[in-house]
């Protein structure tokens, strides 16, 4: 059963790589919400607290890491990930220095996922 208080929000201009990612956090009872590209996401986030983003890097308009420096910007406490296929192509110094909170490389692994997901949501203070 899903819990009000632990949402994510997965931006994905991708639909096939939203469906696998929901279907993954739902299995792990979380409330998902997906986007498909990261202006409609800082538009929701200006009010709706969400505790924990997902984010692809390439996107159209603004890329992952544009939008992460914007979402710590508006929403310091809220969690940032990075979930990428083409991390490689990125300085990950530049990367860092975002503020992204957790990179990973697509694919990645659910029990990688599930841990960094249960310390964001600890460090918030999520009563679950």
């Amino acid at each position: 059963m899903q819990t009000a208080e632990k949402k994510v929000l997965v931006i994905d201009d991708q639909h096939a790589q939203q469906a696998l990612l929901r279907e993954l956090l739902e299995k792990l009872e979380y409330a998902v919400t997906t986007l498909d590209n990261a202006e409609e996401a800082l538009y929701l986030l200006e009010t709706v607290d969400i505790p924990v983003v997902i984010t692809d890097l390439k996107m159209p308009w603004m890329d992952g890491a544009q939008f992460c420096r914007q979402v710590k910007s508006i929403r310091p406490q809220t969690a940032v990930f990075l979930l990428s296929g083409y991390i490689d192509l990125y300085d990950h110094e530049q990367l860092q220095a975002a503020g992204f909170d957790a990179i990973f490389k697509k694919p990645v692994k659910a029990a990688q996922l599930e841990k960094a997901l249960d310390e964001a949501f600890r460090s918030s203070g999520w009563q679950g």
